[in-house]
């Protein structure tokens, strides 16, 4: 999907605060052997333009490889008397929130950054450096 980095709700509508709360949860298991998140599939056009998916990959894969860059999120900090950072109990219901609130804000960040820094798939085919010279 087209996300534009000028255009922040761009990138929320592919990425929506649900999902990332959700992938939260799961890449916060310590047993999680697969992470979720997103993969940003090409560098930035003319416009600021990127294309990015939600993706999930095995914890063993490196971040970065010909496919684009992987993002995920984790729990950064969790509010006081919260189990696992999104379960919030009466008393601290608004330091919950806005702990959501800013590390989704931040991930967003990460994405705009990671998209700006981000190389197109080298394609395959007969300007592959990879194919040139002599074969035998």
């Amino acid at each position: 999907m087209t996300a534009n980095i000028q255009d922040r709700a761009s990138i929320e509508r592919i990425y929506p605060p649900e999902r990332f709360a959700e992938d939260i949860g799961r890449n916060s298991d310590p047993k999680a052997t697969v992470l979720s998140g997103v993969r940003i599939l090409s560098g930035l056009d003319g416009q600021g333009n990127f294309e990015f998916v939600r993706a999930s990959r095995h914890v063993g894969e490196p971040p970065e490889d010909d496919a684009g860059v992987f993002l995920s999120p984790f729990l950064v900090t969790a509010a006081a008397g919260d189990k696992a950072g999104y379960e919030s109990s009466p008393r601290n219901s608004g330091a919950a929130e806005h702990s959501k609130t800013s590390e989704y804000g931040a991930f967003i960040d990460r994405v705009i950054e990671a998209a700006r820094t981000a190389r197109s798939p080298a394609a395959t085919g007969r300007d592959d450096e990879r194919l040139r010279g002599l074969r035998q």
